[in-house]
């Protein structure tokens, strides 16, 4: 049953027929004690990431009914109010987003865009988070290339990157973001000057709701989804992540994804106007 999934069945002799028929049943008995295991962790996780906002909103509506305040204190709450409630939003989307992903739900989408361009513009949208954290965001070389797939979620891929690098750097440190072409793949990275990841959760961090300062995080409202999310993303494009990181020295990750050259500087500016353009035309749509 599901409450004796540790359980196997006993193979006296594993090499005659019999013998292999059972091994493969307790081959599959281990996936689904695994898979049953992950199931429960993750409901925990989830159940104990929404409490959190949830008591919150509760805490700061019951005091401002227990007595009459002055207009900026009933102002206070609602600010109070009103973030719990964002950081709640955004856990539900991450959740969907990786309910999507499990159920390999994803945009239908088969075009090449420049990923070049793309990272102009997240670069672009990051700008005013780096300079209210006193950081530089900057770019090294970035070779003009074509990626094939969800310009939407190799966006969120790239946008969940920078904000954990600028999240984990101190004022005054450095992101630097970098893009070259490799045969038939583009490497990019995201470098940063930060705390760094200690060796023992480098391999854990790109499990869900993993956090390295889990008191830090939510305080900031991460619940610890973002770096699984991008992890999902890139994989349905065919590529892979990978983290090196030192502590007090910083972490770089490293996304590689199938990808093909733009052949000429005029026709990279063409490129450029007419992604930018229907990027454009979408938000006013």
């Amino acid at each position: 049953t599901i409450d004796s999934l540790d359980r196997r069945i006993q193979v006296p002799n594993p090499h005659d027929e019999m013998g292999h028929l059972a091994g493969t049943v307790n081959s599959l008995i281990c996936r689904l004690e695994h898979a049953v295991t992950e199931i429960r962790r993750f409901t925990a996780d989830a159940s104990h990431e929404l409490r959190t906002p949830l008591a919150a909103l509760k805490l700061e509506a019951e005091l401002a009914l227990r007595a009459d305040r002055s207009p900026r204190q009933y102002q206070d709450a609602l600010r109070v109010i009103v973030e719990e409630t964002n950081r709640l939003c955004r856990l539900a989307d991450q959740l969907l987003t990786l309910s999507r992903n499990d159920a390999g739900i994803v945009p239908a989408c088969a075009e090449w865009f420049p990923l070049y361009v793309l990272l102009e513009d997240v670069m672009q949208q990051m700008q005013p988070f780096a300079v209210e954290r006193s950081i530089r965001l900057s770019s090294g070389d970035i070779e003009p290339c074509e990626v094939r797939g969800s310009d939407l979620q190799v966006r969120q891929v790239f946008v969940n990157l920078i904000e954990n690098a600028l999240k984990f750097t101190q004022a005054g440190g450095t992101v630097m973001v970098c893009c070259h072409y490799e045969s038939t793949s583009v490497v990019c990275s995201v470098q940063d000057d930060g705390c760094g990841i200690s060796p023992e959760h480098l391999p854990k961090v790109l499990q869900r709701f993993f956090r390295t300062d889990p008191s830090r995080n939510c305080e900031s409202g991460g619940a610890g989804l973002g770096l699984s999310i991008a992890d999902g993303h890139v994989k349905s494009h065919g590529g892979s992540i990978s983290i090196e990181s030192r502590v007090g020295k910083g972490t770089t990750v490293t996304v590689t994804l199938p990808a093909r050259p733009v052949s000429s500087s005029g026709n990279n500016a063409a490129v450029h106007m007419e992604f930018s353009t229907k990027k454009s035309l979408e938000f006013i749509s």
